[in-house]
């Protein structure tokens, strides 16, 4: 049978911080496509022969440093640029592709809001730049966070590349006594406040209730009927908000379905339990099973509608994953985005609480109840990021309104 060579090219990224190895395997078969190799200035790069004789030629020396002996090559990045990289493994002949990158900072000046963490979106390779500050700012996991007022500088290490800068951090108060602003593209925390604190949601709840419901509809046209005892519970409940719909009223689910997302209506959520599910511990138990897949390991739900009840909490940073994990719903998306929905009888016209919070504000779902106070979830978009702001514990409406604008200021200044 005949004897397959392999050439092993391992990328080393040996830096003081960012450690890892990346493995790539080259087969001599007739079937072998070229390879690319990625590196970062500084990086280091091996080829093993193993057995076999090596030997390499590089089409831009300039790029490469090449240190060749019976069975091994060395070679180390030295500058931005593109280059083809022949190896020749006993018999055998290979092509590579060598593209050398500089490290990229995106800006070396900041200014942040306090309580703001930043992280670069730049360049790394993979590695995570090491912060160095002495005031105003605390620095962990490739961030830095803003701690107080005031002006100092920093430095970033990557690999064995430096970078410095200067930080000012300008004031920033939120009334909201819990708030949260994740950014969903580079997947962390922009600003956090109390974030894993437990909270009543109030009718934050209601993403989720929608969400369980849409998993059971057929047809979202299907026509149903309003029941008494649908708006009965919105009063029994503890004062569950009445969207307006009528004892025996012909609806579609979709009329629902808006109705609960928009406005909070309190009869839809509850004719959308009976309409979908055998009995309220059904619904309850659906509900926990995709909190559960959500990965929302500090929340757990009673009701639907989100009344107060010991049993029933969520925190900043689960509402976060709730976000996550409903939105991959291309139709739960829509809906959550719709600035505005008439009922299919024409009857009734629901509204978004999106549209008064903002340009950047594309979907939201507010609550409220005395003891969650005023919340809401707020879905943002700016410069191709998404971003979720769970806000909580505001004491009045102007509070919450002016911390989500608050937040889009920390989201614009990026």
């Amino acid at each position: 049978m005949k004897k397959i060579i392999i050439a092993f090219i391992v990328l080393c990224l040996a830096g003081a911080i960012g450690y890892g190895v990346n493995e790539y395997n080259i087969y001599s078969s007739t079937t072998m496509k070229k390879k690319e190799v990625v590196l970062y200035e500084q990086d280091v790069l091996h080829v093993d022969g193993g057995k076999e004789k090596v030997s390499a030629k590089v089409g831009n020396p300039s790029l490469l440093d090449v240190n060749v002996n019976k069975h091994a090559i060395k070679l180390v990045a030295k500058k931005k640029g593109k280059t083809d990289l022949k190896v020749k493994c006993g018999y055998k002949n290979f092509n590579v592709k060598v593209d050398v990158r500089p490290y990229q900072i995106s800006h070396k000046d900041l200014t942040l809001f306090v309580g703001q963490s930043y992280k670069d979106p730049g360049d790394f390779g993979g590695k995570v730049p090491n912060y160095q500050v002495k005031d105003y700012a605390t620095s962990k996991n490739g961030m830095i966070t803003a701690t107080k007022v005031g002006k100092t500088s920093y430095k970033a290490t990557i690999g064995n590349t430096m970078f410095k800068g200067n930080l000012t951090v300008k004031p920033m108060n939120f009334m909201s006594e819990g708030l949260t602003i994740y950014d969903n593209t580079d997947h962390y925390n922009l600003y956090s406040k109390n974030s894993d604190k437990r909270i009543n949601p109030a009718s934050i709840t209601k993403v989720l209730s929608v969400y369980t419901y849409l998993k059971t509809i057929k047809s979202l046209d299907e026509k149903v009927k309003v029941k008494q005892s649908d708006i009965d519970q919105c009063y029994s409940c503890g004062g569950a908000y009445i969207s307006g719909f009528k004892a025996n009223e012909t609806v579609t689910y979709r009329d629902l379905i808006y109705s609960a997302l928009l406005v909070s209506g309190g009869e839809a959520i509850f004719g959308l339990e009976r309409l979908c599910f055998k009995n309220k511990e059904a619904m309850r138990n659906a509900m926990n099973k995709y909190a559960k897949e959500a990965g929302m390991n500090h929340s757990h739900f009673e009701n639907p509608v989100g009344m107060s009840n010991p049993s029933h909490y969520m925190t900043g940073n689960d509402i976060v994953k709730m976000m996550k994990f409903v939105l991959k719903d291309p139709t739960f998306k829509k809906m959550f985005f719709t600035k505005s929905y008439q009922t299919t009888n024409k009857k009734h016209t629901f509204k978004s609480p999106s549209s008064g919070y903002g340009k950047l504000a594309k979907g939201a779902k507010t609550g409220y109840t005395v003891a969650a106070k005023m919340c809401i979830v707020v879905c943002s978009q700016y410069k191709g990021h998404t971003f979720f702001i769970a806000q909580t514990g505001a004491n009045n409406k102007i509070d919450r309104f002016n911390d989500i604008r608050k937040a889009h200021q920390i989201i614009t200044n990026l």
